[in-house]
């Protein structure tokens, strides 16, 4: 295990979807059932959450769902622990990534109902894509047309 970060508030905290960007910053989509996630204040019975890693973040005490291991090929393995703030090493067998990731920021999607993100995407000028299913009415001003319906949402990299 190279590093390990929490995200996480009083309540069920999930993470779903991983993945990078070209500078190596992480983005990690999921759900949250906290009043309060990272300091802010959900809005239904389970609201979608994006979160992203960096290395330029400062170093925090934050609470996370997911965990992964990075490699050089920039490969994100799940792993499972509760250590935290583990030093930075190399092996010459793994050529592993000996960065230090925090947690930056974390966005919140969501309204009176219950929201999920499931996937997350980057693209090459730095935007970030969620998506997701909600049965919430009115989501971000769309009025939800039936249970359930999917959204992707956009994101600039700040």
């Amino acid at each position: 295990l190279l590093w390990l970060r929490l995200l996480g508030g009083s309540s069920v905290d999930l993470g779903l979807a991983v993945t990078t960007d070209s500078v190596g910053n992480i983005y990690v989509a999921g759900q949250t059932n906290s009043s309060s996630l990272s300091g802010l204040a959900t809005a239904g019975q389970y609201d979608a959450f994006l979160a992203r890693f960096s290395t330029s973040a400062p170093a925090t005490a934050a609470t996370s769902t997911v965990v992964a291991s990075i490699t050089s090929t920039t490969t994100i393995a799940p792993t499972t622990t509760t250590t935290t703030n583990l030093p930075s090493t190399t092996t010459s067998s793994t050529a592993a990534s000996t960065a230090s990731y925090a947690l930056e920021w974390v966005r919140l999607i969501g309204g009176n109902g219950a929201d999920f993100s499931a996937g997350v995407a980057t693209d090459s000028a730095g935007n970030v894509f969620v998506t997701g299913s909600t049965n919430t009415s009115s989501l971000n001003g769309s009025v939800n047309a039936g249970d359930y319906d999917a959204f992707v949402a956009k994101y600039d990299s700040s």
